[in-house]
């Protein structure tokens, strides 16, 4: 079986199914042993970004009571 139809059997959830009413499909699958060039160029390929966004600085609290 594959990994879709063993989680709706047990969980009931159709992980395959989009809110839009459309179906998901699976695009790779990675297993732990996959290098990280090979998960960089299926990102790329998808056109997401493959370095995570900044995280701004944390403000003094007493900034947020002004």
């Amino acid at each position: 079986m594959d990994w879709a139809s063993l989680i709706r059997r047990v969980y009931l959830d159709d992980v395959l199914a989009c809110p839009c009413g459309g179906r998901r499909r699976v695009v790779a699958d990675i297993g732990q042993r996959a290098q990280r060039e090979a998960i960089v160029a299926i990102v790329t390929h998808l056109g997401i970004p493959t370095e995570p966004p900044l995280i701004a600085r944390a403000r003094d609290p007493s900034f947020a009571a002004a």
